[in-house]
Protein backbone atom coordinates (compact mmCIF):
# COMPACT_ATOMS: atom_id res chain seq x y z
CA UNK A 1 0.00 0.00 0.00
CA UNK A 2 1.45 3.55 -0.72
CA UNK A 3 1.80 5.75 2.09
CA UNK A 4 0.79 8.42 -0.37
CA UNK A 5 -2.48 8.19 -1.30
CA UNK A 6 -4.99 10.87 -2.33
CA UNK A 7 -6.58 10.14 0.67
CA UNK A 8 -3.10 11.42 2.48
CA UNK A 9 -2.51 14.74 0.70
CA UNK A 10 -2.20 16.42 4.66
CA UNK A 11 0.83 13.91 4.93
CA UNK A 12 2.40 15.61 1.17
CA UNK A 13 1.68 18.73 2.14
CA UNK A 14 3.39 18.30 5.55
CA UNK A 15 6.26 16.53 3.74
CA UNK A 16 6.69 19.39 1.19
CA UNK A 17 6.95 22.08 3.67
CA UNK A 18 9.39 19.99 5.92
CA UNK A 19 11.45 19.61 2.52
CA UNK A 20 11.49 23.25 1.55
CA UNK A 21 12.70 24.00 5.07
CA UNK A 22 15.29 21.60 5.24
CA UNK A 23 16.19 22.62 1.42
CA UNK A 24 16.35 26.42 2.89
CA UNK A 25 18.30 25.75 6.29
CA UNK A 26 20.94 24.02 3.70
CA UNK A 27 21.07 26.52 1.63
CA UNK A 28 21.53 29.25 4.23
CA UNK A 29 24.05 27.28 5.57
CA UNK A 30 26.25 26.64 2.60
CA UNK A 31 25.80 30.57 1.60
CA UNK A 32 28.16 31.05 4.70
CA UNK A 33 31.00 29.15 2.96
CA UNK A 34 31.06 31.49 -0.32
CA UNK A 35 31.41 34.69 1.96
CA UNK A 36 35.24 33.70 1.99
CA UNK A 37 37.47 34.10 -0.30
CA UNK A 38 40.96 33.23 -0.69
CA UNK A 39 43.39 34.40 -2.91
CA UNK A 40 47.51 34.00 -3.32
CA UNK A 41 49.84 36.70 -4.67
CA UNK A 42 52.81 34.93 -4.50
CA UNK A 43 54.19 36.51 -1.76
CA UNK A 44 51.23 36.38 0.58
CA UNK A 45 47.43 34.48 1.21
CA UNK A 46 45.18 36.94 1.62
CA UNK A 47 41.52 35.93 3.00
CA UNK A 48 38.71 37.97 2.36
CA UNK A 49 35.55 37.19 4.47
CA UNK A 50 32.57 39.46 2.31
CA UNK A 51 30.56 40.46 6.18
CA UNK A 52 27.74 41.99 4.03
CA UNK A 53 23.75 41.07 3.67
CA UNK A 54 24.51 38.38 6.82
CA UNK A 55 21.64 38.86 7.55
CA UNK A 56 19.81 37.50 4.34
CA UNK A 57 21.29 34.12 5.20
CA UNK A 58 20.30 34.33 8.99
CA UNK A 59 16.89 35.31 7.71
CA UNK A 60 17.12 31.98 5.16
CA UNK A 61 17.54 30.17 8.36
CA UNK A 62 15.05 31.63 10.57
CA UNK A 63 12.71 30.65 7.61
CA UNK A 64 14.14 27.00 7.28
CA UNK A 65 13.77 26.68 10.89
CA UNK A 66 10.19 28.18 10.79
CA UNK A 67 9.34 26.10 8.04
CA UNK A 68 11.04 22.52 9.35
CA UNK A 69 8.78 23.18 12.95
CA UNK A 70 5.31 24.03 11.31
CA UNK A 71 5.92 20.62 9.62
CA UNK A 72 6.32 18.63 12.80
CA UNK A 73 3.43 20.45 14.41
CA UNK A 74 1.18 19.80 11.61
CA UNK A 75 2.15 16.45 11.48
CA UNK A 76 1.53 16.08 15.35
CA UNK A 77 -1.83 17.57 15.00
CA UNK A 78 -2.72 15.15 11.98
CA UNK A 79 -1.53 12.18 14.25
CA UNK A 80 -3.80 13.17 17.03
CA UNK A 81 -6.64 13.61 15.37
CA UNK A 82 -6.31 10.32 13.55
CA UNK A 83 -6.33 8.94 17.22
CA UNK A 84 -10.27 9.96 17.39
CA UNK A 85 -11.27 8.78 14.12
CA UNK A 86 -9.25 5.30 15.25
CA UNK A 87 -11.73 5.17 18.07
CA UNK A 88 -14.40 6.05 15.71
CA UNK A 89 -13.34 3.62 12.80
CA UNK A 90 -13.73 0.64 15.33
CA UNK A 91 -17.78 1.43 16.40
CA UNK A 92 -18.38 1.63 12.29
CA UNK A 93 -18.78 5.71 12.63
CA UNK A 94 -18.82 7.95 9.28
CA UNK A 95 -16.12 10.25 8.75
CA UNK A 96 -18.89 13.24 9.44
CA UNK A 97 -20.33 11.08 12.78
CA UNK A 98 -16.75 10.86 13.53
CA UNK A 99 -16.25 14.82 13.09
CA UNK A 100 -19.52 15.51 15.35
CA UNK A 101 -18.33 13.19 17.94
CA UNK A 102 -15.08 14.97 18.43
CA UNK A 103 -17.01 18.22 18.81
CA UNK A 104 -19.74 17.29 21.52
CA UNK A 105 -17.06 15.69 22.92
CA UNK A 106 -15.44 19.07 23.08
CA UNK A 107 -18.55 20.55 24.23
CA UNK A 108 -19.89 22.58 21.27
CA UNK A 109 -24.00 22.56 21.30
CA UNK A 110 -26.10 21.25 18.30
CA UNK A 111 -25.96 24.94 16.60
CA UNK A 112 -22.16 25.22 17.40
CA UNK A 113 -21.84 22.60 15.46
CA UNK A 114 -24.00 23.40 12.39
CA UNK A 115 -21.79 26.73 12.40
CA UNK A 116 -18.63 24.94 12.61
CA UNK A 117 -19.21 22.09 9.81
CA UNK A 118 -21.80 24.28 8.01
CA UNK A 119 -24.56 21.87 7.88
CA UNK A 120 -27.89 22.30 9.37
CA UNK A 121 -29.19 21.74 12.69
CA UNK A 122 -31.64 19.27 11.67
CA UNK A 123 -28.36 17.68 9.72
CA UNK A 124 -26.53 17.62 13.29
CA UNK A 125 -29.39 15.72 15.37
CA UNK A 126 -29.70 13.41 12.31
CA UNK A 127 -26.09 12.38 12.76
CA UNK A 128 -26.80 12.79 16.73
CA UNK A 129 -29.16 10.10 16.91
CA UNK A 130 -27.67 7.56 14.66
CA UNK A 131 -24.31 7.60 16.73
CA UNK A 132 -26.43 6.87 19.78
CA UNK A 133 -27.96 4.07 17.82
CA UNK A 134 -24.28 2.86 17.41
CA UNK A 135 -23.03 3.72 20.44
CA UNK A 136 -26.23 2.21 22.41
CA UNK A 137 -26.75 5.18 24.63
CA UNK A 138 -29.95 7.69 25.12
CA UNK A 139 -28.04 10.84 26.35
CA UNK A 140 -25.42 13.10 25.31
CA UNK A 141 -23.98 12.52 28.80
CA UNK A 142 -23.80 8.92 28.47
CA UNK A 143 -22.29 9.37 25.25
CA UNK A 144 -19.43 11.42 26.83
CA UNK A 145 -18.97 9.21 29.59
CA UNK A 146 -19.08 6.19 27.39
CA UNK A 147 -15.84 7.57 24.70
CA UNK A 148 -14.47 8.42 27.77
CA UNK A 149 -14.28 5.29 29.53
CA UNK A 150 -12.83 3.45 25.90
CA UNK A 151 -10.53 6.03 25.68
CA UNK A 152 -8.62 4.80 29.21
CA UNK A 153 -8.95 0.89 27.79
Amino acid sequence: MNILTRKNYKIKIILFIAFIGVTTIIYSLLQKHDKISTFNTGQAEITIIDLNNSSEIDYLLFIGLFLLMLSLLLFLMKHFAQSDNVVAEKNNLTQRESEILTLIKKGYSNKEISNELFISVNTVKTHINNIFKKEKVAKRDNLIQNKTENNRD
